[in-house]
């Protein structure tokens, strides 16, 4: 639905700058469905891998919204549900969406046959001449955009597996298996179920390269970020190498959790009678 939304609300605000040539219209256009996109696709995955759980408090004093206690992480970080997020999107929905993408353009062909047939004068010495004329007529429409959906669906295909790779590292591998069949069913969708295109000479790819450039620069500070905060890869480091006696991780999950004194629970947040284990005073 936010996709459909950021689509018009894109059309509608370049359509407001009044742009000279249709090449700025279409960079312009490019660039705010992509930023649009790009908030729709990756927010999820930018709040589990640096906000979620970073701001919960601590038992005696949780930050609270609405009396209500932020989602926590477990013991061993976010970066499991990162990696299980990541792997759905590149697995799953790569899977549907390949899916869908045959399954839609068939469909609507099928639907523009019979609205074709229905309406046609079915003469047979019309039918003799035209014959092919008429089949391509009931091919899908290319459409004013072309091939932008596919770069689309490339280009935030690039960010999953680079901006996140480290949580993730056979994201490129299920990627490269996706585009290998996405290539043939793509031909096969362009060939059956669309009429031919008018070709258009252009220099370059335009201003996806600008894109692509700029998430390649992003990439490299999420993922220094995924390791450094989202990760237990460098506390794990520090206590291996000045904590532990045997300089192994051994004892590092009970070196990374706190005491806490359950009396210093706020009475109306203190756990329920039945959850209390007796002469149990602290926690971790």
């Amino acid at each position: 639905m936010f996709s459909q939304l950021y689509d018009w609300l894109a059309v509608r605000l370049t359509e407001m700058e009044l742009l000279r040539t249709q090449t700025e219209f279409e960079d312009s256009l490019t660039l705010k469905i992509y930023l649009f996109q790009f908030v729709n696709f990756y927010t999820s995955i930018f709040y589990i891998a640096f906000l979620k759980g970073k701001f919960v408090g601590y038992p005696s004093k949780y930050n609270r919204i609405f009396k209500y206690r932020q989602e926590e992480c477990s013991p061993g970080g976010c970066l499991m549900e990162l990696c299980i997020q990541l792997a759905i999107i590149m697995v799953g929905k790569q899977a549907l969406n390949s899916v869908l993408e045959m399954i839609v353009p068939y469909l609507m062909k099928m639907f523009n046959t019979f609205t074709i047939k229905t309406g046609l004068q079915k003469k047979e010495e019309d039918m003799k001449y035209c014959n092919q004329w008429t089949e391509d007529y009931k091919l899908l429409d290319w459409g004013p955009r072309g091939l932008f959906p596919e770069y689309l669906e490339m280009v935030l295909q690039y960010g999953f597996v680079t901006i996140f790779v480290a949580a993730f590292p056979l994201a490129p591998f299920f990627a490269l298996l996706n585009n290998v069949l996405e290539m043939r069913l793509d031909a096969k969708k362009f060939l059956r179920f669309y009429r031919r295109p008018v070709p258009h000479r252009v220099k370059s790819i335009g201003v996806w390269f600008r894109i692509l450039d700029v998430i390649g620069r992003i990439s490299v500070i999420t993922n220094a970020f995924i390791i450094a905060f989202s990760s237990n890869f460098i506390p794990r480091l520090v206590y291996m190498s000045t904590v532990s006696a045997n300089h192994t991780d051994e004892g590092f999950l009970e070196h990374s959790l706190a005491y806490f004194n359950i009396s210093d629970f706020q009475p109306e947040f203190e756990p329920k009678a039945e959850y209390k284990i007796a002469n149990l005073t602290m926690c971790r």
